[in-house]
């Protein structure tokens, strides 16, 4: 199972490998996008906390994958200098996301947005882990990134010039869903009993979470706050996965904009990529079916 360096509020202080009813191995993944061949190729079964980017080029690139599950809503924020003031201040600037990302696409949407041509920035494509060496360092004026690095460049001195929500779901492969359905379930259901308690006892979570980011506890139910968390219950709602919902909007307005710039041949429809979302694990979670 994929996963991210990052820790997010739903898995704070529960790791992945630790799952009550699953014995599986992890391997750390620096985006979505960077993991799909790995899952294409067998050598994962899924991933864990994507965003939207990896569902479109998986669709491009005829991946079966399914996304199974969404634990919470994080918070991408474009971190810059002081003297970055508005969308117009950031032409002419190296401003950085990883390649792919939802870090690049809102960069992208929040251009547009400000009638600020793509051509006006110096885009720098660095990985998560590289951006806050390269900040720090003066080697970029920015970056659109996710928790811990966001929070990172605002410690290094940056500050916020806009904030997106981002979308982090589970998904699988089609073939191991075949083959191991039940493991899924499994899956989902400690996925469930983890945004349940988060929800019920989020100071818990806050103290673990800012535990594992080095951060005063106190920052973190304004940074991250609780109503990020998916509530189980409406995860098949149209502001979650549900059918022409928010994220299935969300994956083709990516999409689009992937098209445009050649990173995919066609980006998908909304009735495809309703396709790609497959509800029988959450459906089977509210039903009382976790054991």
């Amino acid at each position: 199972m994929g996963r991210f360096v990052a820790p997010t509020l739903i898995l704070a202080g529960q790791q992945l490998d630790s799952f009550s009813n699953i014995s599986m191995s992890t391997v750390d993944v620096e985006t979505g996008p960077a993991a799909l061949p790995l899952m294409q190729s067998g050598q994962l079964a899924g991933v864990a906390d994507v965003g939207e980017p990896p569902i479109a080029i998986g669709f491009a690139r005829n991946i079966p994958l399914k996304v199974v599950w969404s634990g919470n809503v994080t918070p991408v924020t474009l971190v810059v200098n002081k003297d970055i003031k508005s969308a117009a201040d950031l032409a002419g600037k190296k401003i950085a996301a990883p390649g792919g990302s939802t870090g690049e696409i809102f960069l992208k949407e929040y251009l547009a947005e400000n009638n600020v041509a793509w051509n006006e920035i110096e885009y720098v494509d660095l990985g998560g882990p590289d951006i806050v060496p390269a900040y720090s360092s003066g080697a970029i004026d920015g970056a659109f990134i996710w928790v811990p690095q966001s929070l990172a460049l605002l410690h290094a001195g940056g500050h916020e010039l806009t904030t997106q929500p981002g979308s982090q779901v589970t998904i699988f492969s089609q073939e191991f869903i075949d083959q191991h359905p039940d493991v899924v379930q499994a899956f989902v259901c400690d996925m469930a009993q983890i945004q349940e308690t988060a929800l019920k006892t989020p100071n818990s979570v806050w103290a673990a979470l800012a535990e594992k980011l080095k951060l005063p506890e106190s920052e973190l139910p304004e940074l991250m706050p609780k109503d990020t968390i998916v509530p189980v219950a409406q995860m098949g709602s149209p502001k979650y996965l549900g059918p022409n919902g928010a994220f299935a909007q969300q994956v083709v307005a990516t999409g689009e904009i992937l098209a445009e710039e050649g990173a995919i041949p066609q980006a998908p429809t909304i009735s495809e990529v309703n396709e790609m979302i497959d509800l029988q694990f959450a459906e089977a979670v509210t039903a009382g079916k976790c054991s």
